[in-house]
């Protein structure tokens, strides 16, 4: 598993700390945060590009929240996700609705 760039950990905590408190950013710090936000925007499609099962997941997920309407979402997420059976689901979930997985071709 990737960890995060020494920079995008920096973006974090300054985020961190001007959600919990204003604060104004220098000319200096701004640019190094966007080009941070950036960076981080093109790592996570780079692993959502790696991962293409995700959308699987995701859209297995989201079609049980709305056929069993949780009162208690989290709780609900839990016990879905820890499923033992859940790859086997997910993939008939696939299959059901016809989602092809997405193949990656390097150049």
């Amino acid at each position: 598993m990737a960890t995060a760039s020494p920079n995008l950990e920096l973006t974090n905590q300054v985020v961190a700390h001007a959600t919990s408190k204003k604060i104004v950013l220098n000319k200096e710090m701004q640019t190094q945060l966007d080009q941070d936000k950036i960076q981080l925007r093109i790592e996570n499609e780079l692993y959502i590009r790696q991962h293409p099962e995700i959308r699987n997941i995701i859209g297995y997920f989201i079609q049980k929240v709305l056929v069993h309407r949780p009162v208690n979402l989290p709780e609900f997420a839990v016990a879905l996700l820890a499923n033992p059976e859940l790859k086997q689901e997910v993939e008939q979930f696939q299959q059901e609705t016809q989602r092809p997985e997405i193949k990656i071709q390097y150049k």
